[in-house]
């Protein structure tokens, strides 16, 4: 039989969306994409490849059923969600 982990108190929603493993990693990465407005100069600071970033950014905004960066050809920045989000 398997027992459960005792809630921590001050979870945030944003947290048991992403799960908690995740949710250090995603933060941080999200956090860089802003920062370069760049997913390719995040990647190669946080030495993971581009496609693999991109999957942990898009996986964060599909737990949470929003974006958290508004993307166009040129340049990424975060949505307010995001920037909510990050606050967290």
């Amino acid at each position: 039989m398997r027992h459960r982990k005792p809630r921590r108190e001050g979870h945030h929603d944003a947290d048991r969306a992403l799960g908690v493993g995740h949710v250090g990693r995603a933060r941080r990465r999200c956090q860089q994409v802003a920062d370069q407005s760049s997913f390719r100069k995040a990647a190669e600071l946080l030495h993971v490849s581009q496609p693999a970033l991109s999957r942990t950014v898009a996986g964060a905004e599909s737990a949470l059923g929003a974006r958290l960066l508004e993307r166009d050809t040129r340049n990424v920045r975060l949505t307010a969600i995001g920037q909510l989000v990050l606050e967290e």
